[in-house]
């Protein structure tokens, strides 16, 4: 194995970081500059999004909606008066959206919110809702907390899980023998990925801290993965990969606050450092590509590129409550005192870019690897405008020769090569691609 001192390997190949950021605006067209707090935000394509805020007495809570991409927003929420609050919202499509309040209620609409129906109110069973996913127009997830929070948590007060394969005309009961009480922190201690595997924080069961929890039937059974901690927020990205925002000093180090993070459906977890000091609000994994994420604490926003590994702080000043992303691109942040920011041009910061510091010909590209992070195999792609001597190759982070994928005389076309990595360690490792006046090098993730 060949090894390169990674300071002179940055030298030699006279390259430097670049880093370009994502640009956030902040979105005013035709929304008033009344509401106190953001509750949730959802969104089904880059044109198509609802947010539900809180305003001053005596206004009722609203849920603002466009489709034309923020041009022109409407108030189409179902409470018209003062006392209720749309907790969580979810969208399958401009016509399909469903609600859950602090009421106890369920409410759906199929006309854009034209009209809505309550689907399921039983203060026996809840009093307040704190989260609803749907996945598809038919099926999706529901929980509300235990009816009495002034009495202990038994068989006939517990948290309430719900589940529907009709588009919410029936809400079936989970049985939830675990006796849980209440979310504690609404829709962010609770993350179905669908309609089967989700996972759950409760630290109210008669004082106990049961921790991380998971299920794999819709939460009519529970199972603790990670015992006794104190978790403000746990968003998970599939069934396997997740990271949880804690606060507790029982960690390595009487670390008070950090990320854990979890690649095999929490059978293990990795603990790393955070600058963030606030209240927990939202984690947001970009769609299709999981090494990149979102991070709010109502104080500052984050982002991730090495599936929360590492986070840079950005340069905004926000309030944010709730991120959404539909695709690679467009994203949405709620926040308080009439924030939202929406995004278009990236999907967040690309750091790590190197690129050479001669000019070089436009022509030459290397693309970022896909899939990334990768288990088993990923495919990297470049293109050369005219004939030359090509050299790829794979370093880790310590500049260590891993691999030389290519090292041959190539004519001028488009290339896929492929990387199927054997006998090392998940982590981070760079590609390199060189000709006579010609390098970049790019980041990747190995994911075992």
């Amino acid at each position: 194995m060949k090894t390169i001192i990674f300071h002179s390997f940055f030298f030699l190949t006279t390259i430097i970081f670049q880093t370009y950021f994502s640009q956030w605006n902040r979105q005013t067209n035709g929304l008033p500059n009344d509401w106190v707090l953001g509750l949730a935000i959802d969104t089904c394509d880059s044109n198509c999004v609802v947010f539900s805020v809180n305003v001053d007495y005596p206004e009722p809570s609203r849920i603002y909606k466009t489709l034309d991409g923020a041009e022109n927003w409407v108030n189409i929420s179902p409470i018209k008066n003062w006392g209720e609050s749309i907790i969580d919202i979810s969208i399958f499509d401009k016509l399909h959206i469903w609600s859950v309040s602090d009421s106890g209620k369920i409410y759906a609409t199929n006309d854009g919110g034209e009209t809505w129906q309550t689907q399921y109110f039983d203060s026996i069973k809840t009093k307040f809702f704190n989260y609803i996913e749907m996945f598809d127009k038919n099926n999706g997830i529901a929980m509300g907390d235990a009816p009495n929070w002034t009495s202990p948590v038994s068989v006939t007060n517990k948290a309430l899980f719900l589940r529907t394969n009709d588009g919410g005309n029936n809400w079936i009961e989970m049985e939830n023998e675990n006796l849980f009480y209440a979310s504690a922190s609404l829709w962010r201690h609770l993350d179905f990925i669908n309609l089967d595997n989700g996972y759950f924080y409760e630290n109210w069961v008669d004082g106990k801290n049961e921790g991380i929890l998971k299920t794999n039937d819709s939460g009519n059974n529970w199972m603790v993965i990670y015992p006794d901690l104190g978790v403000q927020l746990l968003k998970f990205y599939n069934e396997n990969i997740g990271l949880v925002r804690y606060v507790s000093n029982k960690l390595e180090g009487n670390q008070k606050y950090g990320i854990l993070r979890t690649l095999d459906g929490g059978n293990s977890w990795q603990n790393f450092v955070t600058d963030s000091t606030g209240w927990a609000n939202d984690l947001e994994f970009i769609p299709n590509n999981p090494s990149k994420v979102w991070f709010t604490d109502h104080r500052n926003l984050f982002f991730s590129e090495d599936t929360g590994r590492t986070w840079i702080k950005q340069n905004i000043e926000i309030k944010g409550r709730d991120i959404v992303f539909v695709d690679e691109k467009h994203g949405w942040i709620l926040g308080d005192d009439s924030q939202l920011f929406y995004t278009d041009n990236n999907d967040g910061i690309i750091t790590n870019v190197l690129k050479q510091i001669d000019k070089i010909s436009n022509e030459i590209k290397l693309y970022q690897n896909y899939p990334n992070p990768f288990n088993p195999t990923t495919k990297i792609t470049f293109s050369i405008p005219q004939s030359s001597k090509i050299k790829l190759i794979i370093y880790d982070v310590l500049g260590n020769e891993i691999k030389t994928i290519i090292d041959e005389q190539k004519q001028a076309g488009n290339y896929e090569e492929y990387f199927n990595p054997s006998n090392i360690p998940s982590g981070v490792y760079f590609y390199r691609l060189q000709t006579d006046n010609f390098i970049d090098v790019k980041k990747m993730i190995y994911l075992k």
